[in-house]
Order: C-alpha cells, then sequence, then structure tokens
C-alpha cells in the first residue's frame, strides 16, 4: 500500500497502528517503516501513531498527525482506523482524497460504505483461516510449524487521489 500512494505521488505519508502488544499490530508498523525507508521516505516519529484499532482511536490519532504536521496521505493499519481518520478530516474541513488521502487494511464490509468508499488492500481471511487450521493440525501430529505468506488485493475506491504532476 506505500508503494501504492508513492506511486500516486504521495511522499508525506503517515501511518495509524494499533496497539503495540498485538504481534500483528508489530509485524504492520515494521512493514510500514521498511517500506518508506526502501522507497527514501523520511517518515518522522511523530506522524506514526497508535489508533488502537478502533474508530475513536482512528479518529484520535488523525487528530494527533494533522497537530503535528503535514501530510498529503495516511495508512492506517485497520479500515476501522481508516474510517475515523476520514472522519476527524471531514470534521475538520478537508477533503478526502482532495486534501488528504487515506487507505485502510483488511477490507471489511462497511469500507466500500464509509463516508468517502475507502482504498484498502484485502486481506484473504478465508485462506488465513485455512492455513491456520492445516498448521494447528499438524502441530498435533508434532510437526513443526512453518511460516505462511499469503497475498493482499489492493482495493482501489475513492479515498485515494493522485498529487498533481506525479
Amino acid at each position: 500500500m506505500v508503494e501504492y500512494l508513492y506511486g500516486k505521488g504521495h511522499r508525506r505519508i503517515s501511518y495509524i497502528g494499533g496497539p503495540d502488544e498485538l504481534e500483528v499490530s508489530t509485524t504492520r508498523r515494521e512493514a510500514f517503516v521498511s517500506a518508506v525507508a526502501k522507497l527514501g521516505l523520511d517518515v518522522p516519529a511523530e506522524l506514526m501513531t497508535s489508533g488502537g484499532f478502533t474508530f475513536a482511536g482512528g479518529s484520535e490519532a488523525m487528530a494527533e498527525i494533522l497537530d503535528a504536521g503535514d501530510v498529503t496521505a495516511v495508512l492506517a493499519a485497520n479500515d476501522l482506523m481508516a474510517i475515523g481518520a476520514t472522519r476527524q478530516l471531514l470534521s475538520r474541513g478537508l477533503s478526502v482524497p482532495e486534501d488528504v488521502s487515506v487507505a485502510g487494511f483488511d477490507d471489511i464490509l462497511i469500507a466500500e460504505y464509509a463516508p468517502v468508499p475507502l482504498t484498502t488492500m484485502r486481506v484473504p481471511t478465508y485462506q488465513i483461516g485455512r492455513e491456520g487450521a492445516s498448521l494447528v493440525l499438524g502441530a498435533l501430529r508434532g510437526d513443526d510449524p512453518a511460516d505462511i505468506a499469503v497475498e493482499g488485493e489492493l482495493v482501489e475506491r475513492e479515498s485515494v487521489a493522485s498529487i498533481a504532476g506525479a
């Protein structure tokens, strides 16, 4: 998703993550940090915050980010936080995606019906469930667990715009 935003011309990309104690939060934050570093972007610490994987947390995190600096895009580690961030932007009189683009992660059912239909990364939850069950069954047989990789799918909606001249 970072590469997608970069391809749209965004260079000031902020990040809203989940609770630090969850492995999924750590993994998604590390992936964000790695992706922006690979692209040569500098994202100050004050533009990366936690939203607790909630709608209200996403709104509060977006308020913190707006108070900390100028951004053209925000990537939230889940769709609820992205929708909360969108609401915060709209409540401040900003336009999504014209002033700030917003992207999420998961493609939950309401993402398509958000105040601005959300661009997001669809997570193959069914496949993750199957792979997880397979790992559990293998562990019960005494097999060593293996790392499993699944690919998400970019779902483009209306919450991300290109920067002029990109």
